[in-house]
């Protein structure tokens, strides 16, 4: 299904909307530094990133903190990908179904899910070589 379309600002400010991604594939990445499970698995993100960052755009979403909080787990953890942060609005939370932390979602370039992810799932790493590996 066609999924919605937001607008959420980035580590610098900037308005990022889903839109901006058409065209290409992205992951979502529901998450939030408070989460244990999102952080221990940051080093698998990152692997996966320096592996597809050229066909899949990696996007994260940060939510139920503060902004000094994410700007902080940003910065802490060296995530190089995209960062977005949604803090304690819920509308983006129910629009996407998101019923725990941490929901990975991979978006087609047309804009509908692929897959949805929920928690750590090394499913998500098998789809990812599946769909881009060599």
């Amino acid at each position: 299904y066609q999924v919605p379309d937001f607008s959420l600002i980035d580590i610098d400010g900037k308005e990022v909307t889903l839109a901006d991604f058409s065209g290409k594939y992205a992951l979502l990445d529901f998450w939030g530094t408070w989460c244990r499970y999102c952080v221990m698995g940051i080093p698998e993100m990152k692997e996966y990133y320096q592996k597809y960052s050229d066909k899949i755009e990696f996007v994260g979403i940060d939510c139920r903190e503060t902004q000094e909080a994410w700007k902080a787990g940003v910065e802490k953890y060296g995530l190089e990908w995209t960062n977005l942060y949604n803090g304690y609005d819920q509308s983006l939370i129910v629009e996407y179904g998101i019923q725990g932390y941490p929901s990975k979602i991979i978006i087609s370039p047309d804009g509908k899910v692929v897959e949805a992810f929920l928690g750590e799932d090394p499913t998500l790493y098998e789809k990812l070589d599946e769909m881009f590996g060599e």
